[in-house]
């Protein structure tokens, strides 16, 4: 099978060690030594890599090496010094990893212009209703064209992330393929609480992201070879074929039999992320190390009969290479994941060591294991999976050391508990019901569900079509009913917890964990803690789980200007209250920037609830996110100039006004005479705060402009939103000349084929000496108020990591 043969290169150098008896005696005791004596310098390594996440600019390669050589000098006669040589050079070669990516950059004359590309296609595909996404290796740049090839060279054998609009090609891995795209630099949202997108391109080593352009030219050149991700495709088309009717059981069962989390839905996702599971929904270490369980504990059944083989070969050699074979067999389904391969490399390692005699603990197989990953592939330290998968083995390594083998009853409150700050670090929140749904969900998948889905594709590779459309039937039955159980509870308001809601909702937060410290108290008793342990683990839970963050202050007022590409979403905050201006745009492909960008923010601040909503119009860019953003957060009142669109709502209208301590707010516009028209409409807000204003303009044009200047004392302010994003319609001189801000923050998108903020514009605010700042430079921008002015943040320069890079305007 294919399979077998893409992973026979990896499994070579793990399975060659068996066929000398003697030469694994000889070198056993200096392994054992090895392992023993360089814990210190393998966790330096390893925390020595690790710190990179931190900086915000790569050390100097020359500056590592320089010293590198000087500890190695040092270190015959210094062995204290060991362990900094090894994490300086693991710091070397990781930085002289990332230079070499970072030094590939497409330059910016040539982002949004045609450049015809040969090149091929690598790893799955990922289809949706409108969209195919696929990464693309350049193999060459526009032949026929001298200028753009040796412009472009750097392209050349890189990767990059292509999508195909409505594509009706037929993209398979291997394919070679002749393309007309466009692309411009790796880019994403920049705010807090957002996905760090470009860190997953960065992650990933895609030098540029584009798309394909349907009107050109598309010529295949070359069909593939066979590999795994050809049969990987295989697969998942065939179980397209097969489940059409069960959605919600072919994303869980693709998931598991080939790794494939395309094919789950945004809504599932959310599901097995509030319920616990998400680890469980795609080919990870834990499905690796199953799999290897189980077979070693097939085999150790299988070979009883015939014990004489061990006068052959030692039983333990018959036992784990074949569970060995099975694990690179099952990660290779995976695509070999950054996952999977931490499990194969602790495998390896445990199975060596058996192999060898020699005992080795969990924790230093972990820490070995780890290294190894990171100076193969030092871009896994970027990986959320990575951490996760570590910090729980290292729990269990904890657990095991300190109180022995624990049943899963045991392990599974401690493994939760263990891995909330690290949950909570990456998620922003927790779910309350995993230990009760993982204690059900890992013995049915790990021993029933996955066994039965990989000898589903056993069956189909000997032929025996009807046994597997059978037992695919009865398993897509099986996941259905699952994923219905599963959303119920998901579903429960107290399925997850987002703590930093601030002291003075202490008690709203100690109530709802009434029902769950019961069951915590019942799970003790049933898995007989001692009350030392239950007050240690209960210290732990409660310095998670208490709000981290103190209220905001009294007197203060924070607005932030959110990065949600070419719309507007605004996050007004005086001390408990909260408004939202506008919700950012959604697209066809269901992705909206709520779900993206403004309620990740909203987490990341601890704020749970929404007291007053506004929608300024309804143009898709403002209110594309409202339907996500009123299913996920309690909304107290919604006020826009849409009624008709916004259920539920208040007409916006000039004169309406309120107050939150000691922040005035109030709409100064529409009125019965603004002029007509979706931008006219916008909700014109002002906010006054410690004789400080703020003037929020949503997307009003000329003509509401000059309106608004027969009021011009309403106009003044300190800080105003650029009016439509920058456009040449908005932003008249004598409304300008009106307002005097100090300074004027624009929401736009970067690359927006709109030209926003326009060149004429930004020349005006220049001209007027207004300090102007753009989403597409800065991210996020943060404004925070009091009674002596105010600062600004940007989240490009506060949150800096080596991977981003500083946008230039458009």
């Amino acid at each position: 099978m294919a399979v077998f043969k893409e992973c026979a290169g990896r499994f070579t150098s793990a399975c060659s060690i068996v066929w000398s008896r003697a030469w694994l005696d000889e070198y056993a005791a200096s392994l054992s030594k090895y392992l023993q004596g360089s814990d210190a310098s393998l966790l330096a390594g390893f925390l020595a890599i690790s710190s990179l996440l931190l900086v915000q600019e790569l050390p100097s390669a020359i500056m590592l090496l320089l010293l590198c050589v000087i500890g190695i000098l040092c270190s015959n006669r210094f062995k204290w010094l060991r362990p900094l040589v090894v994490a300086l050079l693991a710091t070397l070669v990781a930085t002289h990893s990332f230079n070499q990516h970072l030094g590939i950059e497409l330059p910016r004359s040539h982002e949004g212009r045609s450049i015809s590309v040969r090149g091929q296609v690598i790893d799955l595909p990922g289809k949706t209703s409108t969209h195919t996404r696929f990464l693309f290796q350049v193999l060459a740049i526009n032949e026929s064209d001298e200028y753009h090839a040796k412009d472009l060279s750097m392209l050349v054998q890189q990767k990059v992330q292509l999508s195909c609009y409505r594509c009706l090609l037929d993209l398979q891995p291997g394919q070679v393929w002749r393309f007309t795209v466009r692309l411009k630099n790796p880019h994403g949202y920049a705010s807090w609480g957002a996905f760090d997108f470009e860190k997953y391109l960065f992650r990933s080593q895609v030098v540029a992201r584009g798309y394909v352009r349907n009107k050109e030219a598309q010529e295949l050149l070359a069909e593939p070879g066979y590999s795994i991700n050809n049969y990987r495709q295989d697969l998942q088309r065939h179980l397209q074929q097969r489940m059409q009717n069960t959605p919600n059981a072919l994303g869980m069962i693709a998931a598991l039999m080939i790794g494939d989390k395309s094919l789950l839905s945004q809504e599932q996702r959310e599901v097995f992320k509030k319920t616990g599971l998400s680890h469980l929904m795609a080919i990870s270490g834990l499905h690796v190390g199953l799999v290897f369980f189980l077979v070693v504990t097939l085999m150790k059944y299988a070979l009883m009969p015939i014990a004489k083989l061990f006068y052959w070969q030692p039983r333990q050699n018959l036992v784990l290479l074949p569970g060995l074979c099975a694990a690179y067999a099952y990660s290779a389904l995976a695509g070999f994941a950054i996952s999977t391969e931490r499990a194969l490399l602790m495998l390896t390692v445990f199975v060596l060591c058996r192999l060898l005699s020699r005992e080795i603990s969990l924790l230093r197989v972990l820490l070995l294991a780890a290294f190894l990953l990171l100076i193969y592939d030092p871009y896994s330290v970027l990986d959320a999976g990575f951490w996760l998968s570590c910090g729980a083995v290292m729990i269990i390594g904890v657990v095991q050391h300190y109180r022995g083998k624990l049943s899963l009853l045991q392990l599974q409150p401690l493994l939760w508990l263990g891995m909330m700050p690290l949950t909570l670090l990456i998620f922003v929140e927790i779910s309350l019901v995993s230990p009760l749904v993982n204690l059900i969900a890992v013995p049915i998948f790990g021993f029933l569900l996955i066994p039965l889905v990989l000898f589903s594709l056993i069956l189909l590779q000997l032929g025996q079509e009807a046994l597997h459309a059978m037992l695919l039937g009865g398993l897509a039955v099986v996941f259905e009913w699952l994923y219905t159980f599963l959303a119920e509870i998901s579903a429960w308001s107290l399925s997850t917890y987002v703590p930093g809601r601030g002291i003075s909702t202490l008690m709203e937060d100690a109530s709802a964990w009434f029902y769950p410290g019961l069951l915590l108290i019942l799970w003790a008793f049933l898995a007989r803690w001692r009350v030392r342990h239950m007050i240690f683990l209960a210290g732990i839970a409660i310095s998670v789980l208490i709000p981290w963050k103190l209220e905001a202050d009294q007197d203060s007022l924070q607005i932030a200007l959110l990065d949600v590409g070419q719309g507007l979403s605004m996050v007004v905050q005086v001390s408990d209250y909260v408004l939202v201006y506008d919700t950012g745009p959604a697209y066809p492909s269901g992705f909206n920037a709520a779900d993206a960008v403004l309620i990740p923010y909203l987490r990341s601040r601890g704020i749970q609830q929404i007291d007053q909503l506004i929608i300024s119009h309804a143009d898709n860019d403002h209110i594309g996110g409202l339907d996500r953003v009123l299913a996920t957060i309690p909304v107290k009142h919604v006020l826009t100039s849409r009624t008709d669109r916004v259920a539920r709502a208040t007409s916006c209208m000039a004169g309406q006004s309120w107050s939150i301590e000691s922040v005035e707010f109030s709409i100064i516009s529409p009125d019965e005479a603004t002029p007509q028209g979706s931008n006219n409409l916008s909700c014109v807000l002002r906010i006054e705060f410690a004789d400080q204003v703020i003037l929020i303009t949503g997307d009003i044009e000329r003509r509401v402009e000059q309106h608004l200047l027969s009021d011009p004392d309403l106009l003044k302010a300190d800080v105003m939103l650029v009016p439509h994003q920058g456009s040449k319609t908005s932003s008249t001189q004598k409304f300008l000349d009106a307002i005097k801000p100090e300074l004027a923050i624009v929401a736009a998108g970067y690359r927006n084929h709109y030209g926003h903020p326009h060149a004429e514009v930004v020349e005006r605010y220049n001209n007027a000496r207004i300090h102007l700042l753009s989403t597409i430079d800065n991210g996020s921008i943060l404004l925070n108020f009091n009674k002596n002015g105010y600062t600004v943040t940007s989240y490009r320069v506060a949150e800096k990591r080596f991977w981003n890079r500083q946008k230039m305007p458009n």
